[in-house]
């Protein structure tokens, strides 16, 4: 199923921003992504990388509830409710998101392109 597909991305990536796995996360963004932050920053493919690199955030857990994926021919949008306990430059931050992320298939590999988030706390 496609839509299995897209979680399976969704996971990879997830396991690549907690690990700092940079060359996952290298291979798993299309050139063209772009998130949209909850502080309506737009963060590219490289500043996204650079600032997982960082050292500045850490993920004490991630969760993801109500995950929706609709996949339509080579594009997909997965929806989801994140509740996250991280650490960003030394304080401590439980918060809910609301997230919608996108994707597109290439070579017949599905990548992140981008997505957008919303605090719920």
């Amino acid at each position: 199923m496609k839509e299995d597909e897209i979680k399976e991305a969704f996971a990879i990536y997830k396991k690549a921003v907690i690990s700092g796995d940079l060359e996952t996360l290298e291979q798993v963004h299309s050139d063209n992504f772009v998130w949209n932050t909850h502080f309506n920053l737009h963060i590219n493919k490289s500043e996204n990388i650079k600032r997982i690199s960082s050292g500045n955030l850490s993920y004490l857990s991630w969760t993801n509830e109500d995950m929706q994926v609709l996949v339509t021919g080579e594009t997909a949008v997965l929806k989801s409710r994140q509740i996250l306990k991280i650490i960003v430059y030394g304080i401590s931050i439980n918060t809910e998101q609301d997230i919608t992320a996108f994707f597109v298939k290439r070579n017949s590999r599905w990548l992140l392109s981008g997505g957008k988030e919303i605090n719920l706390k």
